[in-house]
């Protein structure tokens, strides 16, 4: 933290494109140290962001004082991405992202192109843009990639894409046919870390489209994969298998959902922030939560002090990037009423979240506003009424 502090201190208010006209290092040793760590930088984000930034952060430095080589780019973009990390600044990550990718494209792309433009839809578009027109372009990364015989960052842009159709609520049976080509793929290409990174959240699509949980996600099986050294090892994985964790509990088998899945989770948690997919994990943890506090009361202060953080988060992301998390932050914001005992600012805001997802074509949580408003007018004893709720949530479901 004490380097990031200090580097956006020299660097105030000055913006990416100086690093254009740094002079050129071509040093043969300088080339293939930063070589080195632009091919191992993927890894070493996956298991330990700490290391990462100060990887990044060293690399950066060495560029400012001895000039750059053809893999900079990797250090620019990182720069952007701890600096968002470390001070929530979205329009460094922007402006750092996009000088990378022109220098690289400058210099005839010595990084290899397809490894910029799938971070930049990774870590950074969706905080600036909506992520739905700009999904094929995580199918063209993913074939640009193995045209370049990179089967890693196709891995990683294939599983973002799936992971991306499954918070905007594309066709189940669509996403799962092209998921389980996809894992079939990355098996017989031994991409063995990708495979697990895609399975983490597609074992999650046979629960959604109603049928019995299998794999990763029945009962138990969960707590034997997370025992497993070697999976536990990739945290930002168990992060991602977390999210399932909580959206299929939530969904189906509600009453098995533990204090302890969502405590562990929350260690997890800041692997998942810079990613889209960290909206999904906010909202089925404030639901999952919802679940145990009705069966223990006692938990309710711990898990409302995070459902709050988590609100905020939200928040700030939605006045930010309303196209993709406004109906997250909406649906997040009425069961932390309904928590808080509000039930009429709970009704208005969830009411908000299904014309807000509606609009914006995000079916599951049209149907799950939905179901919760109907339970509201259940309590009622309004039954009619919640019969209508009801009959829209199921509606949205077979969409």
């Amino acid at each position: 933290m004490k380097d990031a502090v200090l580097l956006r201190f020299r660097l105030r208010n000055k913006k990416a494109a100086f690093l254009e006209n740094l002079p050129e290092n071509t040093d043969p040793d300088y080339i293939a140290l930063f070589a080195l760590f632009s091919a191992s930088a993927p890894v070493i984000y996956q298991f330990s962001q700490d290391m990462f930034a100060w990887l990044i952060l060293a690399q950066f430095k060495i560029c400012l004082s001895k000039g750059q080589t053809p893999f900079s780019v990797v250090s620019y973009f990182g720069y952007g991405m701890v600096m968002n990390a470390a001070f929530g600044d979205v329009e460094c990550l922007s402006d750092y992202t996009r000088t990378a990718i022109r220098i690289n494209e400058k210099k005839g792309n010595p990084y290899p192109p397809q490894k910029l433009w799938y971070s930049s839809l990774s870590f950074e578009a969706h905080l600036n843009e909506a992520i739905a027109p700009r999904m094929d372009e995580l199918l063209q990364c993913y074939r640009l990639a193995l045209e370049f015989g990179d089967p890693v960052y196709g891995g990683y842009a294939i599983t973002t894409r799936i992971w991306n159709g499954l918070v905007l609520g594309k066709d189940l049976n669509d996403l799962y046919e092209e998921g389980a080509a996809y894992l079939k793929h990355l098996k017989q290409q031994k991409n063995i870390n990708s495979y697990e990174m895609l399975y983490s959240r597609y074992s999650v699509l046979p629960v959604l489209m109603g049928r019995p949980a299998e794999g990763w996600l029945t009962p138990e099986s969960i707590s034997s994969k997370l025992e497993h050294p070697l999976f536990t090892k990739n945290t930002t994985t168990v992060a991602f298998y977390y999210t399932s964790v909580y959206q299929a509990f939530s969904l189906l088998y509600p009453a098995k959902m533990t204090y302890e899945y969502l405590a562990e989770g929350e260690k997890y948690e800041s692997f998942l922030q810079p990613f889209y997919m960290y909206a999904d994990f906010m909202l089925y943890y404030a639901l999952a939560a919802r679940q145990i506090i009705r069966h223990d009361a006692t938990r309710k202060k711990p898990l409302l002090k995070t459902i709050n953080r988590h609100y905020k988060a939200l928040k700030t992301r939605a006045g930010r990037c309303p196209a993709n998390y406004e109906c997250h932050f909406l649906l997040v914001s009425g069961v932390r009423a309904i928590l808080n005992d509000l039930p009429g600012f709970a009704l208005q805001q969830l009411e908000k979240a299904v014309f807000s997802a509606e609009k914006r074509e995000f079916i599951q949580i049209a149907a799950i506003s939905n179901e919760l408003i109907a339970e509201h007018y259940i309590g009622q004893n309004q039954r009619k009424i919640a019969r209508l709720y009801l009959q829209e949530s199921l509606y949205a479901w077979k969409r």
